[in-house]
């Protein structure tokens, strides 16, 4: 997740900065030795006396402290929605199965002679995606729906209150789930849905998309109160970007297939094994907490990837329970 500190200063209340005039005239005064005007030196401080160009120019960006006080509605937000989420997933992937063993059952005895014919009639383009697109389009769709929203400056206010993650804003909730969903910057888009697409084709397999759907929603909610919890003790800013939830995903899949060869997107030459991946992008996001590195929300990407190695502990444990839960509930219909 991107952070974007230095916008809400510049942004807020809806000024921007200027030299002052009688400083800049000052400047245009002065000589040198030689008798010549700096004019190299002007120019330069008419570029920069202009007001500053940010995303976010013109709209009006809460700002002020982050008491720890605050954090009591996100959390009771995060322990909702990620038990609602898990709950959800579970009865969601037991229906699933439920549903196609009853029509194996039906399936009628000449289906090795009709089968291609089958196949022939599905009339419906979604049926022919694999499980894993089935979960990436949606989300891939969504992203490019919040990327295009961005260049609209009519609904850049809304985008900010709710498709941002600023722990100053009156609304603190929805945009933790909302920030997952949203990007500024075309690369930032570009790398994530690029290395969420990668990770879902095995994790898929593995997990079935219910359960992956579940663990990117969560890892979203909670790298976004980590976020939060982090900023009680750092400047404030706002964040955005399904970085985390691609990292709850991605720590998931390190823990569950560690000798799994990885590359980077522009060196595929280059490869390592995933828990080595898992171990240097930990410290990377550790050493940017205890810097103050403020490009990038690493106690975001932190929380994500944390999310990602529980979940491959406890999380399959659970979920079965719960699946077997409802399959009691139901009566084993």
């Amino acid at each position: 997740m991107p952070q974007f500190p230095n916008a809400c200063l510049l942004a807020a209340n809806g000024k921007t900065g200027r030299l002052s005039t009688s400083f800049i005239n000052a400047v245009r005064g002065f000589k040198t030795e030689r008798g010549f005007k700096t004019s190299v030196f002007e120019r330069i401080l008419r570029r920069i006396s202009k007001p500053k160009i940010t995303p976010f120019d013109s709209i009006t960006i809460d700002e002020g402290p982050f008491p720890p006080s605050r954090l009591w509605k996100p959390l009771g937000f995060t322990v909702l929605v990620c038990s609602g989420t898990f709950v959800c997933a579970a009865i969601w992937q037991y229906e699933n199965m439920r549903a196609r063993a009853i029509a194996l059952m039906k399936q009628r005895s000449s289906w090795i002679q009709d089968k291609y014919h089958n196949k022939k009639k599905i009339d419906s383009w979604w049926n022919g995606l694999t499980e894993a697109d089935k979960i990436f389009l949606p989300i891939f769709f969504l992203n490019c729906w919040a990327f295009s929203a961005w260049r609209f400056p009519q609904l850049q206010g809304t985008m900010l209150r709710y498709f941002c993650s600023n722990p100053t804003s009156r609304i603190l909730c929805w945009p933790m789930i909302l920030c997952t969903f949203s990007h500024y910057s075309i690369l930032h888009l570009f790398a994530n849905m690029l290395g969420m697409y990668f990770l879902l084709q095995d994790s898929v397999v593995s997990m079935g998309k219910e359960q992956v759907f579940a663990l990117f929603l969560i890892g979203g909610v909670i790298s976004s109160m980590a976020s939060y919890v982090h900023r009680v003790f750092s400047v404030t800013g706002l964040s955005l970007g399904a970085s985390g939830a691609v990292l709850a995903i991605f720590g998931y899949f390190c823990i569950r297939d560690p000798d799994k060869d990885m590359c980077l997107i522009f060196m595929p030459f280059f490869t390592f094994s995933a828990d080595t991946a898992l171990c240097v992008q930990i410290l990377l996001d550790v050493a940017g907490i205890i810097l103050g590195w403020r490009r990038i929300d690493h106690a975001a990407h932190l929380g994500g990837t944390i999310t990602g190695i529980a979940w491959s502990f406890w999380g399959n444990t659970y979920y079965n329970k719960t699946m077997h839960w409802w399959h009691e509930l139901t009566g084993g219909q």
